[in-house]
């Protein structure tokens, strides 16, 4: 009777509920910390952050994608001699700590960076914003920088150019970002932010999904999480990226995901007990429990890995 109970176990029995609990939260905050984001819109992010000249956004984009490949290899390497726990809770802090950096390069950089100085007599709107940035969040207007004879200014225009041509030589001309000498900065930033994610957080909670669920139920479980994984994917890097930066900035946009990092953290912490080197029964009576040990989960797991 027993082992027909077992069978006929449902994916979302309240004995169950624990694990998917796990294993569905590690896989919305797979895609809360904004990977997606980073992979869809490289180059628009590479753009904002300063590359506006011919092809230099596209091409600094190239090391962003490539990084995430290669970091993939080094978390293969990493997940069955430090543990699925240890390295998950290490790579979140790494993220997290990326991510606010970005949003820091942005504020400071971009956002308050190329002060303007507002025509006495606006012919526009263009000419009233006093900072690069309010100047190209408008679809009407366009930046222009410092040349001879003339200071930093915004003018009506659209991609193509200043509406009245003498006002901005075209090589000059920005419309959609603001110029910027340091913007190396931000790609160095984001290809950490990839290192930290491919090594842990991207590999992690696939392979802790593989791992904590009955025999009886995983294949549904599995199911489930990775339809979490890819509703979250649609909600926050196809359509809650693009609006927070139109709405809000770049720097509060990524400074959401860093919060959403600390919140992964503390639910990684308290919610994830260790799975490398143990059996099935006993990550299962943790779950189930909930009284497991936060401090004492990574000795026991380097144990469990030194002996295996």
């Amino acid at each position: 009777r027993k082992q027909q109970e077992k069978a006929n176990i449902s994916v979302f029995s309240p004995q169950l509920r624990p694990h998917l609990t796990v294993g569905v939260g590690l896989q919305i905050f797979q895609q809360f910390v904004g990977i997606n984001v980073i992979m869809y819109y490289s180059v628009k992010i590479v753009r904002q952050a300063g590359f506006v000249s011919g092809n230099d956004d596209i091409l600094y984009s190239i090391p962003i994608s490539c990084s995430n490949c290669i970091f993939t290899f080094l978390g293969l390497y990493l997940i069955d001699r430090i543990g699925r726990r240890k390295l998950l809770l290490g790579a979140l802090v790494g993220a997290t700590i990326s991510l606010f950096c970005l949003a820091l390069y942005f504020y400071v950089a971009i956002e308050q960076n190329h002060p303007i100085e507002p025509s006495m007599a606006p012919k526009n709107k263009c000419e009233t914003y006093t900072t690069c940035w309010e100047c190209t969040q408008d679809e009407k207007c366009g930046y222009c920088p410092s040349r001879e004879g003339s200071g930093p200014s915004c003018h009506a225009g659209d991609i193509k150019g200043p509406l009245e041509a003498l006002e901005c030589p075209p090589e000059l001309w920005t419309y959609d970002s603001c110029p910027s000498d340091v913007g190396i900065i931000a790609v160095i930033i984001v290809i950490a932010y990839l290192g930290f994610f491919a090594s842990g957080v991207g590999p992690v909670p696939w392979a802790v999904n593989s791992e904590i669920y009955p025999l009886e139920a995983r294949s549904q479980a599995n199911s489930v999480a990775t339809f979490a994984n890819w509703t979250t994917d649609l909600l926050v890097g196809s359509f809650a990226f693009p609006v927070l930066m139109a709405i809000l900035s770049p720097a509060i946009t990524f400074s959401l995901y860093g919060i959403a990092g600390i919140l992964a953290i503390i639910f990684v912490w308290r919610m994830l007990p260790e799975t490398a080197g143990r059996s099935l029964e006993e990550i299962q009576k943790d779950l189930s429990s909930g009284q497991w040990d936060p401090l004492g989960q990574d000795d026991n797991a380097e144990k469990a890995l030194l002996s295996s």
